[in-house]
């Protein structure tokens, strides 16, 4: 890097460090962000985040079924089944698919994306989540 950007004047080194500040800052924003927006289920109203990036809110009536992925043999044929899929997943976490009986949109920094009939979304604890789903006005 130093051999790269050796040449430019100061001010521009110096707005590249600020620059790469400010990602490392928004990096550990982005992790608080997902854990200071959990999915929540209220009234029957399932609201699912992903952060600030992507939302879904929509009646839990409408989930018809909610399951971990299936086991994959490879990459691409895990690919091939969320294809279309909008995913509200964090690394690290259990993946549900969600299977809805009537279209939703998910929402993301570009607006509202296409109606889906089906969700990838990633909990902390899928038992507790599918029990919460299985009575959603307890």
């Amino acid at each position: 890097m130093r051999v790269l950007f050796s040449g430019l004047p100061p001010w521009l080194r110096w707005t590249l460090h600020g620059s790469t500040l400010y990602a490392v800052l928004w990096l550990f924003g982005y992790y608080a962000t997902l854990k200071a927006r959990p999915h929540t289920l209220r009234d029957g109203i399932l609201r699912l985040h992903l952060g600030l990036v992507k939302s879904a809110t929509f009646p839990a009536s409408l989930v018809q079924s909610a399951a971990p992925l299936p086991e994959f043999d490879d990459d691409w044929a895990r690919h091939a089944h969320l294809k279309g899929v909008p995913q509200l997943v964090a690394k690290g976490n259990t993946v549900l698919e969600l299977k809805l009986s009537k279209p939703v949109q998910v929402t993301g920094l570009l607006g509202p994306g296409r109606p889906t009939h089906r969700l990838a979304v990633s909990v902390d604890d899928p038992s507790a989540f599918l029990s919460a789903l299985a009575h959603p006005c307890a």
